[in-house]
């Protein structure tokens, strides 16, 4: 039989009984007594192991062999094993049988009068001890604790004989159920009785004293008081009434008084003990409570039972005091999250976090009719309490989902980047070769310069578009940048949505990042776009309209959607608050645009009624110097050595016959590899041109072979400034002539009398 445990919980606290042990403890001696009976008693004629004491009945072979088989019954229930189980309830329905035929024979016509003799009592109390090992091994009756009943009754009859034979054998022996009863006897029903309580103690009040919570404490503590003081009373009382104190009368008086004055202090001092305790709890809970109160998550503490005990301020904020009962938190409208489709039956994220599945994600719709996502866990501090935490984690959320969008949109940017910075390349091209046309009539050059200009601002929009500007702020014409993010987004409008915008003839510059300008501007006319697609009538119109008012440029996007509540305008700026979560919104667009707005010295002004359309206002202020561009002729560039190192064949061609048109010994290189092979026959160098997207090791070893060159770095606006601590200029492509000569000159005159390692 294998040794185990029997948890039992009391008033919700649960003490660890090692059910098996004591049990054997208890039975041990029971066994061990009915042998010595038999062996010393009946067969060498000891009185002691007969009667105990002299004068009392002996306790009779038949009895000796039912309490035996009892106490082999007792052991063998605790095994595990089925049939040693059921030889365990064969051995009890035995001495059953055995218990009534010994107690017919002892008590017939032909038994020896006076003879000893198996008592009433021990008959009782066989067959009750009988129907409890049985009630015990059955789950219906044990858990109505069956077993405890019938225990408990041959606790009292061993009791009342024990006291009985103490105080007055002749007034115990009167009563017929006890006629024949012995001392051995009384004290092996008695052990028997208690193990049989014991070894399924969980609920009981055996359970209760063993129990090493609060109220079996308070049991071991007041217990023998109150088994002694009433029997010392008792005795007190007959001894004073043999020497004639007092009479019969007077004895029951006194007794009387004082049963009711120590059931009073004991009333008194449970009542004091129970306040301390409490008083300790509620210390304790007013702690716990603080410190709950604190945390940011829901906590519920829940019992056993289901009941839910506490909570902190976080699950009063989140649901009120509603919930009382776990049923209560079951009956919580939640989601699962994206699909937004409700769990089914046992599948409640509650009852998942409970089971300690892990952490439990899910949406809920809060008393405003927002989506949040709640994160729920559970853990067991004891084995009768449970803390189930419920955590909002809208905004991480939000960011792991938003983050898979924009890998997308990235991998899309690197994508659009390639392209847009090869049509720089092909527009650069055709750019230098009309605008190196000689010809001031030529209409053919006139048309190709024209084209090729205007499809170099398309590719470097494109590429504007897809790179970070780190937030720096520079000066664009709000105009220009209104008429691009229109021609963008016009190609994405279908039909039924009209989109119109009354360009601006004078320069309304402001001080903001033309990319991000653009950027803003694009995602206020796709938003009206989807509002109105999204809309009951499916067709509209979208106004663009660029102003200024004293020192701010206004930027007006208008439709005439089905716009929004009052509630939704509050909130349409905050992060992750979209109406358009089940369509792939992210609640990012409008935070972003706000943000830019405030970055820049302005803000984003948003109105709209339901019915009403919607309008967005992107007002940012004037810079305080309006930039200008640099008109001048193409100055001659004298006799200066260039190399010009770019992978791109025919833009290094065209760029280096237009610089030799004016006046510059210009050498040309697809690569480093190259350039170090023709710098080996140059005594000298005036500029190195390089595209700065080449590999840096061979750029160094360039530069190392002219330390007094002047460098400028050719480079898309996709491209970053990997060189920053060399000295050198930067120029996007595609290539502006004028600005490209001024500063060869600018570089030339400064690496003159400029070491290499000082940036300019």
């Amino acid at each position: 039989m294998s040794r185990r445990s029997e948890p039992h919980s009391v008033w919700g606290a649960t003490a660890t009984v090692d059910a098996q042990g004591i049990t054997a403890l208890l039975v041990g001696p029971v066994i061990i007594l009915a042998g010595l009976n038999l062996v010393f008693g009946w067969l060498l004629g000891s009185e002691v192991f007969l009667r105990g004491l002299r004068d009392l009945p002996a306790m009779v072979p038949g009895t000796a062999l039912c309490v035996a088989m009892l106490g082999i019954s007792t052991l063998l229930s605790q095994s595990r094993k089925l049939s040693i189980r059921a030889l365990s309830v064969g051995l009890a329905i035995g001495a059953d049988l055995f218990a009534v035929l010994a107690f017919v024979a002892s008590t017939g016509a032909d038994a020896p009068v006076g003879g000893d003799r198996m008592s009433l009592a021990t008959l009782v109390a066989v067959l009750c001890l009988s129907a409890a090992a049985v009630a015990s091994l059955v789950p219906s009756l044990q858990a109505r604790r069956v077993h405890e009943a019938f225990a408990t009754f041959v606790i009292v009859i061993a009791l009342a004989a024990l006291i009985g034979m103490v105080i007055d054998l002749d007034s115990l022996f009167r009563f017929t159920l006890f006629q024949g009863l012995s001392l051995p006897t009384a004290i092996s029903v008695l052990l028997l009785a208690l193990a049989a309580i014991l070894r399924r103690a969980q609920g009981t009040w055996l359970g209760v004293i063993t129990s090493d919570a609060l109220d079996g404490r308070l049991a071991r503590r007041y217990l023998p008081w109150a088994i002694l003081v009433p029997f010392s009373l008792i005795e007190l009382s007959y001894v004073m009434t043999d020497r004639g104190v007092m009479d019969g009368r007077q004895r029951q008086l006194v007794f009387a008084v004082f049963v009711m004055i120590g059931s009073c202090a004991a009333v008194v001092r449970l009542a004091r003990y129970q306040a301390d305790v409490a008083r300790r709890d509620f210390r304790s809970e007013a702690n716990l409570r603080a410190i709950l109160s604190g945390l940011d998550e829901a906590i519920f503490v829940l019992s056993e039972t289901g009941a839910i005990m506490g909570r902190n301020q976080a699950a009063e904020r989140l649901f009120g005091d509603r919930p009382q009962e776990v049923a209560h938190l079951l009956s919580i409208d939640l989601h699962d999250v994206p699909r937004r489709e409700r769990p089914g039956s046992g599948r409640h994220p509650v009852t998942r976090a409970l089971a300690e599945e892990g952490d439990v994600h899910c949406g809920w719709m809060d008393a405003d009719g927002h989506e949040r996502i709640l994160g729920l866990s559970s853990f067991k501090p004891d084995a009768a309490w449970k803390v189930l935490v419920i955590a909002d984690v809208t905004e991480p959320w939000m960011l792991q989902q938003t983050a898979a969008l924009t890998e997308r949109a990235d991998a899309l940017a690197q994508v659009v980047s390639g392209v847009s910075h090869e049509m720089l390349n092909v527009f650069g091209v055709i750019n230098m070769s009309a605008g190196a046309r000689t010809d001031p009539d030529d209409k053919t050059a006139a048309i190709i310069l024209k084209a090729a200009e205007r499809g170099s601002r398309l590719a470097e929009r494109l590429q504007r578009l897809t790179v970070t500007q780190n937030g720096a702020v520079a000066t664009v014409d709000a105009g220009e940048a209104a008429l691009a993010a229109v021609e963008l987004a016009r190609r994405t409008l279908p039909d039924g949505i009209v989109l119109t915008h009354d360009p601006v003839l004078d320069p309304l510059p402001v001080a903001a990042s033309g990319a991000d300008l653009e950027l803003a501007l694009l995602n206020l006319i796709l938003n009206a776009r989807n509002a109105i697609a999204e809309g009951e009538l499916g067709f509209g119109q979208i106004d663009v309209n660029v102003d200024s008012e004293g020192e701010q440029v206004r930027i007006h996007v208008i439709d005439d959607g089905p716009g929004v509540t009052e509630e939704v305008l509050e909130r349409a700026a905050d992060p992750f608050f979209t109406t358009r979560r089940g369509v792939g919104g992210t609640g990012l667009g409008l935070a972003i645009i706000s943000t830019m707005a405030r970055n820049a010295g302005g803000e984003l002004r948003l109105s709209s009624a339901p019915g009403k359309g919607f309008q967005a206002c992107l007002a940012l202020p004037r810079p305080q110097l309006p930039s200008t561009r640099d008109q001048a002729a193409l100055p001659r560039l004298g006799t200066m050595r260039l190399l010009v190192v770019d992978p791109d064949p025919e833009f290094r061609a065209i760029l280096g016959d237009t610089l030799e048109m004016l006046g510059a010994d210009v050498h040309r290189a697809g690569g480093m590899d190259e350039g170090c092979e023709i710098a080996r026959g140059l005594p000298d160098l005036s500029v190195l041109i390089v595209e700065e997207d080449l590999p840096e090791a061979e750029a160094q070893a360039l530069r190392r072979r002219f330390p007094n060159a002047g460098v400028i770095y050719l480079a898309g606006p996709a491209q970053s400034a990997r060189k920053a601590g060399w000295p050198g200029l930067r120029m996007g492509k595609p290539v502006d002539m004028a600005l490209l000569c001024n500063s060869i000159h600018l570089v030339a005159a400064r690496a003159s009398g400029a070491s290499c390692d000082e940036p300019l």
